[in-house]
């Protein structure tokens, strides 16, 4: 499995995130209160932002590039869809974990992912 994992985030959430000058990220949302961060695969990209964010317009998101390899507590579990996806039960730490961050707006999503 790839060490390299997207999380998409509203781009108010990231943007307080920012502006809060914390470095480390417990998630957000449904995160908090699941208790791990929510990850996707590559080709998991175009599924998850379908199911966990209807599809809205895309100009609201930001698109997150996690590196896994310096992350803590990372399982790969199965969904209630049979899909295996990456869960951070660790803290996503900004200038540890984060290789980029992009508006998800400028990206056009396909079947096997963006």
């Amino acid at each position: 499995m790839s060490n390299i994992v997207y999380k998409i985030v509203s781009k108010v959430n990231w943007s307080n995130f920012i502006k809060s000058g914390i470095k480390e990220c417990k998630g957000f949302d449904n995160d908090l209160t699941d208790g791990f961060i929510h990850l996707s695969t590559h080709d998991q990209l175009y599924s998850t932002f379908i199911k966990k964010y209807n599809n809205e317009n895309k100009n609201k998101y930001n698109l997150l590039a996690v590196d896994l390899e310096q992350s803590e507590d990372v399982k790969w579990e199965k969904a209630k869809n049979g899909n295996i996806y990456p869960h951070l039960y660790s803290p996503l730490i900004l200038d540890k974990n984060i290789i980029w961050v992009h508006d998800l707006e400028n990206y056009q999503f396909n079947a096997n992912g963006i």
